[in-house]
């Protein structure tokens, strides 16, 4: 229930910004992968969309990490001079810390994800697929406070310079990267720990 709940805020507050933005197409983009990830789900395992859409909903992160490529590519900009990323203005800095925040956390658990395959079956390989799967897929809860924790960063360090909160440094991005893969590493180990104990 609380998962539910959880998910439905996460989802609710990137309508919210995105329709009062009008960044239509990132919308848009969500809602056409959604609507192909569920038709390709249950073309491949028929009924598992209808009995476990709360697990299929569990995605919503993907959906709209993918689909923010349309801000990156209409809204989100490079000054060579000062080496900083900016959007737009008039683009709510929630958006830019979820659109930057939610590639971090991806790009951070994908690369564990491909070290762990071409590990397998070696070492603790399997146990890590494992945790990183169900970590993905079971465990929104998890994913969605580290990546409002990894915005709520982004919102202190804006204040904190005094600068536009819609100014990313590559400094940022960098220290958004490493949290990703200490999250990622942190539930993989406390999952593997967990398993030992039994």
């Amino acid at each position: 229930m609380l998962s539910l709940v959880v998910m439905c805020v996460y989802v609710g507050l990137f309508a919210y910004f995105v329709l009062r933005s009008e960044l239509k197409q990132w919308l848009t983009g969500a809602l056409v992968l959604a609507a192909g990830g569920s038709w390709l789900l249950s073309s491949v395992l028929p009924g598992f969309v209808y009995y476990h859409g709360s697990a299929f909903l569990n995605l919503a992160a993907l959906y709209i990490t993918l689909s923010s490529l349309f801000f990156f590519v209409n809204q989100w900009h490079y000054h060579s001079a000062t080496g900083v990323f900016y959007a737009e203005p008039g683009c709510p800095p929630y958006l830019v810390y979820l659109a930057v925040s939610g590639m971090m956390m991806h790009l951070a658990w994908l690369i564990p994800l491909l070290w762990s395959t071409y590990q397998y079956p070696d070492g603790l390989s399997t146990y890590s697929l494992l945790g990183l799967l169900q970590l993905y897929f079971l465990q929104p809860i998890y994913w969605i406070l580290a990546q409002w924790s990894l915005m709520a960063m982004f919102f202190v360090v804006g204040r904190w310079r005094k600068t536009p909160l819609t100014i990313v440094s590559m400094g940022q991005l960098q220290f958004a990267f490493l949290f990703g893969l200490l999250a990622v590493s942190a539930y993989v180990i406390h999952d593997l720990l967990r398993y030992l104990q039994h």
